[in-house]
């Protein structure tokens, strides 16, 4: 589960003028790979699953990110990202899927990514 914000991915901070430079929608599909890529370090550093075929299910708030691992989209940054997620891919044993987990529902992800907010920096 992941999830994005303003001020950032999960706990990593955005200046202000990133913040205006990128869209949340980048900003969320950005975490899908982060998410994706830490799931398959796991699985390549001796942490294996008894699955052949393992497929991550990444639950996320935002509809277009979600979109933008199963299909391409019209944003220039967009598509890069989703080559770099394709070059990820290939070979990989792990696959990925995502779902739509309504905001309030995703309540873990969403205060990961608000913590420095809520420190009022």
């Amino acid at each position: 589960i992941e999830d994005s914000c303003s001020i950032g991915i999960a706990i990593i901070p955005f200046s202000s003028h990133q913040r205006n430079a990128i869209g949340i929608n980048v900003l969320e599909f950005v975490g899908n790979i982060i998410t994706y890529a830490a799931a398959l370090t796991v699985i390549l550093e001796g942490h294996p699953t008894d699955d052949p075929f393992p497929i991550l299910l990444n639950h996320a708030d935002n509809k277009s990110s979600i979109k933008w691992i199963r299909l391409c989209t019209n944003s220039t940054i967009g598509r890069r990202l989703a080559l770099f997620l394709c070059f990820l891919l290939i070979d990989s044993h792990l696959g990925v899927n995502a779902k739509y987990l309504p905001g309030d529902e995703n309540f873990i992800a969403d205060a990961i990514s608000r913590i420095k907010q809520q420190k009022g920096t």
